[in-house]
């Protein structure tokens, strides 16, 4: 949990420390690329690289597909927020690639998924009755909810 943390108030940082006065006005005047990162460059270090390039176009804000352990590609179905999808990289490729953009200029927005959880996910599979959180979900069936 502490170093999820000191990870959020990391990124928090970069965008508190912006030359703009609002978040608001700031997500205006941005030029945001969205990137599934497997896509886009095969993993974290592989976008590291592509920063100059992005930074070329003119890109000053990379906003990332969930890049946490999950069930899928997509990663809309986070298991653990707090590791790296294995294939992506480590959260200490993370700090390097948050270092490196800020040193370009380039804001990274992580896409935090705190309302999909996987059903692999340790809320909902441990035997531990105190580490499950199947009560924090509404539940409802599937014919119900189509």
């Amino acid at each position: 949990m502490k170093k999820f943390f000191i990870l959020f108030l990391i990124l928090l940082y970069q965008i508190s420390s912006s030359n703009h006065t609002t978040f608001h006005h700031w997500i205006e005047e941005t030029n945001l690329y969205h990137v599934f990162v497997k896509q886009f460059a095969g993993n974290l270090q592989g976008l590291r690289q592509k920063l100059p390039h992005l930074q070329r176009l003119g890109i000053k804000t990379i906003w990332l597909m969930p890049i946490f352990e999950s069930m899928s590609d997509h990663g809309y179905d986070t298991t653990d927020y707090y590791k790296i999808k294995s294939n992506l990289g480590t959260i200490e490729d993370l700090r390097q690639l948050v270092q490196d953009a800020k040193t370009r200029d380039i804001k990274i927005i992580l896409d935090l998924v705190a309302n999909h959880v996987g059903s692999q996910h340790k809320w909902f599979s441990s035997k531990d009755k105190n580490e499950r959180k199947d009560h924090w979900f509404v539940w409802s069936p599937v014919d119900k909810v189509i």
